[in-house]
């Protein structure tokens, strides 16, 4: 055991000397490791960047150009179309967002923006989707399944990467500016500027958003809520980049938000009501590090600091009743080493070794005080490419936690390519998780949530195989594959505090996805989820629709017009209804279908405009149980790009 502790805590040391041992009997190359040609580069599928078709776990990336098409206002709404994934909106524009993968809870899913974990220790270790915009937004990254190996304890279903867009990496390019202005239903204005541009030696990316709108009831007002709740909220994002010289890289990014929120209260018995209550919050994460690279970039060097705060202050009646801070920081280093993948060699293989000191930080109203976890992580990540057709990854992760057991988790993903013209790539993947209690379970929260201080961290085990089928020349992209989830230790609320559920809490599945480029002017996509997700003690999960449909068409009018309809049905769904005294049970929700349609139009190289109608037929549904939802809305906008 002692051999073992001392090797953990030391490995980094171990590790850099093994690659020095390495890389002295490596051959002397002046050719610079290849990189990545394809387009689509799935970060979070790695420590290093990797080719989607490279990829064994299962992955869904979104590009700005997708973003786009659909002219999305909201992350929320593009994670509404991605397998595997539930969301679910408490109330008006503002209210709390939560994702869910493949019928984990909220506080499994991590989101990094722009390398920044923004979780937030404060609220359950969940990120609120609910002010985050698509502005300036480049990609978005979704890998599912455990993983923790890479990403440590919030990463038991999945893993959200975001990238901002980037200044210009060429030798002189010109800067260029997108301004978008937009007018809607219930006074709704939204407003965006992005500017970016630079060269290889530094670029720039500046984004600049805000939204502002009366919105709708929070509580549903079909059930006798008439208060409209307004929300407002503007941010903005920086990203720098230097290169001092060949080998060394610099940056900096930067983001800030500030959003005021209008909310109801919640009566037991009855569910949502209007209340005159309102939430401040106040968003500020930032990350500034170095790459630096040897041996014509094929081993590097990464060091980063990186620092994440959510404050919110909840006021009832304008009289301030709740405040929560939530900070996370993180100091990371990382060195990768790329052995073979030349003229001379079809094997290519990466070793990663990484070590994280992690801080996190909550202070509640009612938490009696600040409250601090640190953990220490190390990380070896290996991976395999053999003649561009065979590729494996395993990683493996040590955890040093201040408060809980000491814990190891792993992964192991899969991708084939079969050799000659085949249509077929073949993927799996399998990995383990921990997610500790967090600050909110453990000591409480609110005058009527207690923390329970016993709590167990909880494991998981996941795994998903698939195919990914390419038919008619690659114009249509089919992919297919099942997945299974185990969470032991479940931790859900039980009257006013946390319990762990003993056993096994099972979800299993199908995901679905298909492209098809029907023309030049036409394409099609789909995604397609069934899901089965159950608790230790058989209960269905709430908010986890078992049919989930998302459907796309875009067609090109002419060469200045296009037309797009996008779809969304979620059945079989289930949500808590709470009697007077707070006791619960499950009951259903009503099946629902929207369906959203945009006309856009190029008035010239500069300007365009776009007509834009949500939930056309004016579908009444809910999302959680008692709360208001949108109904039909129109958006007119007016882009100019300099």
């Amino acid at each position: 055991m002692y051999i073992q502790q001392y090797f953990y805590q030391n490995y980094i040391y171990f590790s850099f000397l093994g690659f020095l041992t390495l890389t002295t009997f490596l051959p002397s190359s002046s050719q610079a490791k290849e990189k990545e040609s394809r387009k689509e580069v799935v970060v979070s599928a790695s420590r290093v960047p990797v080719a989607a078709n490279k990829v064994g776990s299962t992955v869904t990336v979104v590009t700005a150009k997708d973003i786009e098409r659909i002219h999305a206002t909201s992350v929320a709404e593009i994670l509404r179309t991605v397998p595997g994934i539930a969301v679910s909106q408490t109330g008006s524009r503002g209210g709390n967002n939560q994702i869910r993968f493949r019928g984990a809870e909220a506080n499994h899913t991590l989101v990094i923006i722009d390398g920044i974990e923004v979780n937030d220790p404060s609220r359950s270790s969940e990120f609120d989707f609910a002010h985050l915009s698509v502005s300036n937004i480049e990609r978005i990254e979704v890998i599912r399944g455990p993983q923790s190996a890479l990403y440590g304890s919030d990463a038991i279903g999945g893993v959200i990467i975001i990238h901002s867009k980037k200044g210009g990496q060429k030798r002189n390019r010109k800067a260029s500016s997108l301004v978008r202005i937009e007018l809607g239903s219930d006074n709704t204005l939204k407003s965006n500027f992005n500017t970016r541009g630079g060269n290889s030696k530094f670029n720039y990316s500046l984004g600049l958003s805000t939204y502002k709108t009366d919105g709708y009831s929070s509580a549903n007002e079909l059930r006798g809520a008439t208060e409209k709740d307004a929300y407002e909220n503007k941010a903005i994002n920086i990203n720098l980049r230097t290169s001092p010289s060949e080998n060394i890289k610099l940056f900096l990014n930067l983001r800030k938000l500030k959003a005021e929120t209008d909310t109801d209260g919640f009566s037991g018995g009855i569910g949502a009501v209007d209340a005159n209550n309102n939430n401040l919050t106040n968003k500020l994460s930032a990350k500034v590090g170095g790459q630096f690279d040897l041996l014509d970039g094929r081993w590097t060097h990464k060091l980063a600091y990186a620092v994440a705060n959510t404050n919110i202050d909840s006021f009832s009646n304008n009289v301030n009743s709740f405040s929560s801070k939530g900070k996370k920081l993180k100091l990371d280093y990382q060195n990768s080493l790329v052995l073979g993948g030349n003229d001379s060699s079809p094997m290519e293989t990466i070793l990663i070794t990484a070590i994280e000191r992690e801080q996190e930080e909550a202070f509640t109203t009612f938490s009696g005080g600040k409250r601090v976890i640190r953990n220490l992580g190390y990380i070896i990540e290996h991976r395999l490419s053999y003649r561009n057709r065979l590729f494996s990854s395993f990683a493996a992760r040590f955890d040093d936690n201040d408060i809980f057991e000491d814990a190891k988790t792993g992964r192991a993903t899969f991708s084939w390519l079969p050799g000659g013209k085949s249509k077929y790539r073949f993927h799996a993947s399998y990995g383990t998780g921990v997610k500790n209690p967090t600050l909110f379970e453990l000591f409480g929260s609110t005058a009527t949530f207690t923390g329970n201080p016993n709590l167990k961290p909880e494991s998981a085990k996941g795994w998903d195989t698939g195919v990914e089928i390419n038919l008619l020349g690659k114009k249509l992209k089919l992919d297919f594959t099942y997945f299974k989830l185990r969470v032991t230790n479940l931790i859900t609320g039980s009257g006013t505090t946390s319990i762990n559920l003993n056993g096994v809490s099972p979800s299993e599945g199908l995901e679905i996805g298909a492209k098809w480029q029907m023309s030049k002017r036409s394409s099609v996509s789909a995604s397609y989820t069934y899901m089965d997700a159950k608790t230790a003690t058989s209960a269905p999960q709430v908010r986890r629709p078992r049919h989930h449909l998302a459907l796309n068409v875009n067609y090109q009018l002419s060469k200045k017009s296009n037309f797009n309809l996008a779809y969304i049905g979620k059945s079989d769904i289930v949500d808590f209804q709470f009697d007077a005294s707070f006791n619960r049970t499950i009951v259903p929700l009503d099946n629902y279908s929207l369906v959203h349609l945009l006309l856009k139009h190029k008035i010239n190289k500069r300007y365009s405009i776009s007509a834009k109608i949500e939930n056309l037929f004016d579908e009444e549904y809910e999302e959680v149980l008692t709360y208001g939802t949108p109904r039909r809305s129109f958006f007119v906008s007016l882009s100019g790009n300099y």
